[in-house]
């Protein structure tokens, strides 16, 4: 309910008038409501399961923004995801790992320090990201669920269509990747701005494994971001990484 909630006041300040006055606020909370979404699709919440190819892998994501006055703020996390045959998929991130289990439908967040684990169901879990999982649900293609998830609740809405171009094939950490370019220009004065923007997602995807090898955005109000996997290694993970250890209490959300 408190994932709902936020969601819900997230798309209310989006539509009023002070947020279109104030586009640092404006970026603010875009760019928070993008890393929660994206933060559901690494654990696994939300999208299709993907079945027969399993892997391991190390991630990292960095992001450098710059404001008004000149402060830089760069900011980072490494992490290590495992995906079965099954779909099941596991996330460790310093004393936090979450796994989520498609096929029990029910995903776990362990905190390893104080050994306690955190139970929900999938349909909890994706509840902050139900934009995402509606434009799957209709079927829209890849850019268009990105523009979706990007503009939806205020006047970017109104930029001009995003243009797509294709980036060719190549070999990154030992898998062939497929590039797709998608530029989103927002035209002079669309949002206050007192000059043309663009925003650029450069996706580097494997359609073996089903997963982004490499994710670039470049966005002039929320900063630049870079995602990778790097030391793919393709095979089964242990069973047991996608079970809760023994000796671990077992809490509700509720809790």
């Amino acid at each position: 309910m408190k994932r709902i909630c936020t969601v819900t006041a997230i798309a209310t300040i989006l539509s009023g008038a002070a947020w279109a006055q104030d586009v640092r606020d404006m970026a603010k909370l875009r760019a928070e409501k993008m890393a929660q979404v994206v933060g559901d699709f690494k654990f696994g919440l939300i999208g299709p399961t993907v079945k027969g190819a399993p892997y391991t892998a190390e991630g990292s994501s960095e992001t450098q923004q710059t404001l008004g006055d000149g402060t830089h703020i760069r900011r980072q996390e490494s992490y290590t995801i495992y995906r079965d045959g099954e779909g099941r998929i596991r996330r460790e991130n310093g004393n936090q790992v979450w796994i989520s289990d498609p096929v029990a439908g029910v995903s776990f967040v362990l905190d390893t320090r104080n050994q306690t684990a955190r139970k929900m169901t999938l349909s909890q879990g994706i509840s902050t990201a139900k934009i995402v999982a509606d434009a799957q649900t209709a079927k829209l293609n890849k850019e268009a669920a990105f523009k979706k998830v990007y503009f939806t609740g205020g006047p970017l809405g109104n930029a001009k269509d995003a243009t797509s171009e294709s980036l060719g094939k190549q070999e990154m950490e030992g898998v062939e990747v497929a590039g797709t370019r998608t530029t989103i220009s927002i035209a002079q004065g669309e949002i206050g701005n007192d000059r043309p923007l663009q925003i650029v997602n450069e996706r580097w995807e494997s359609p073996e494994l089903h997963v982004t090898v490499l994710l670039k955005r470049t966005d002039p109000m929320a900063g630049d971001t870079t995602e990778r996997l790097t030391n793919i290694r393709r095979g089964e993970p242990d069973p047991s990484l996608f079970q809760v250890p023994a000796g671990y209490t077992l809490r509700t959300p509720s809790e």
